[in-house]
């Protein structure tokens, strides 16, 4: 159940955060590997290097000498130069300056201290093949890519955007920041819960049969994606109807109470009108 706060602005019932995404994917694509902190990788740099260490050292050194050239010009004697003198030098200090700020970003995104490509490989691996699946189903509209409080997306092509090098995109923030043809504006993003849950549904149904966590809070995700994918293809049903699959599908245990109380919370507003049980 999601908290009802005074100023809540996403509404965590009908949609779901990039981020949260991201994890659920993960975990249904590797579930015996994922471990939840991939996304704790910095973002992705590409390399002309093919030799990991080797760029990393490159761009260490790159930051160590764009630092002593500034450093040089800062500690210049400046007293006996001329007022032009004086100018050119404050110039070149300044692109001194933005160069050594450039060099610092250039290392903070490869990642100094928690770099997943030299820390754990593999991690790494299953980071950016989870992103990529998710960006694939974006450009071709298999998931309902949205904002979720309130702004509107762009209507022209996911590819077209995507490839857009000012497009950002934080799976770890759950954000985006649209190129500038379509605004240049920041938004928190996700996607249509149900239309998401209809999705993993066919990937998701064994992961619930090996998790390890309460059974209550696997017969709700059950239920959630048992409804998502009946009202997602437009098929009708009864309370009977799902209870009967819930039981069928927990063959072994009794979950008969934890179904009623998964239907109470999560069930369509029209499946519990008169008529419908």
């Amino acid at each position: 159940m999601q908290p009802r706060l005074p100023s809540l602005q996403v509404d965590a019932d009908n949609y779901i955060l990039l981020s949260d995404a991201f994890w659920r994917v993960g975990c249904f694509m590797f579930p015996q590997t994922w471990t939840g902190i991939e996304i704790a990788g910095s973002h992705s740099v590409e390399t002309t290097s093919t030799d990991i260490n080797k760029e990393h050292e490159r761009l260490k050194l790159q930051l160590r000498r764009c630092r002593q050239t500034e450093m040089d010009l800062k500690l210049a004697v400046t007293s006996e130069m001329t007022e032009d003198e004086y100018q050119r030098h404050r110039n070149e200090l300044e692109k001194r300056a933005d160069a050594t700020r450039r060099a610092r970003a250039d290392r903070d995104r490869f990642g100094e201290t928690f770099d997943m490509r030299l820390s754990d490989r593999q991690a790494y691996e299953r980071r950016k093949t989870v992103e990529e699946r998710l960006l694939e189903a974006i450009s071709t509209k298999e998931l309902a890519f949205c904002a979720v409080h309130g702004h509107l997306m762009p209507d022209g092509s996911w590819n077209e955007i995507l490839s857009d090098p000012d497009f950002e995109l934080s799976f770890r923030f759950s954000y985006a920041r649209l190129p500038e043809a379509w605004g240049r504006q920041r938004m928190a993003v996700g996607f249509l819960r149900r239309n998401f849950e209809a999705w993993t549904g066919p990937y998701e149904w064994d992961l619930i049969k090996i998790r390890q966590d309460r059974l209550e809070n696997r017969v709700v995700d059950w239920f959630r994606l048992y409804q998502a994918q009946k009202i997602d293809a437009a098929v009708p049903f009864r309370k009977k109807d799902a209870e009967a699959a819930c039981k069928e599908f927990f063959s072994d245990l009794d979950v008969g109470s934890l179904f009623l109380s998964a239907w109470n919370l999560y069930a369509a507003d029209a499946l519990k009108q008169p008529g419908r049980r």
